[in-house]
C-alpha cells in the first residue's frame, strides 16, 4: 500500500507540474479543497468505526479547514452562490459530526468497560474439556 501511495503522489505531482496554469484557477482550487475535505470526512468515519475517536476528531478538523479554504477560494473567484452553499454546508456538516464526538468518547469508554466486565464474568465459567465428558 505504501508503494501504491508513493506512485499515486508521483503521478499527481507529474500531472500538477504539467498543468501549472490550473494552480492559479481558484475555482479548481476550491473544488480540490472540497474534495480533500470529503476525503478527510471519510477517513474520520473509518477511525470512528475502529474506535479511534481522537484521530476521527483530528480528521474532522482538517476537513473543516479544507472546506473553509474552498469557501475562501470560491469567494475570491466570485463563484455562484449555489457552489458556495455546497462548501458552506459541507463545513457545517463536518462541524456537527465533530461536535457529536464529544459525548462518543465517554460512551465508547463506558462500552469498553462493560465488555470487559462481561468477558471477566464469562471467563469465570470456562470449563475444561475434561469436565464436559
Amino acid at each position: 500500500y505504501y508503494d501504491m501511495c508513493v506512485q499515486t503522489v508521483e503521478r499527481g505531482n507529474k500531472h500538477m507540474n504539467s498543468n501549472k496554469s490550473l494552480l492559479m484557477d481558484r475555482a479548481i482550487k476550491a473544488a480540490s479543497y472540497y474534495n480533500a475535505g470529503l476525503a478527510r470526512e471519510g477517513m474520520a468515519e473509518i477511525y470512528i468505526e475502529n474506535g479511534d475517536i481522537k484521530s476521527a476528531k483530528e480528521h474532522y478538523e482538517m476537513a473543516i479547514k479544507n472546506y473553509q479554504t474552498a469557501m475562501d477560494n470560491a469567494d475570491k473567484e466570485d463563484l455562484s452562490e449555489s457552489v458556495k452553499n455546497v462548501y458552506q454546508n459541507a463545513k457545517k456538516r463536518a462541524e456537527a459530526k465533530k461536535n457529536k464526538l464529544k459525548g462518543k468518547k465517554i460512551a465508547f469508554e463506558a462500552g469498553i468497560k462493560e465488555i470487559k466486565k462481561k468477558t471477566i464474568y464469562a471467563n469465570a465459567f470456562v470449563y475444561d474439556e475434561r469436565d464436559l465428558t
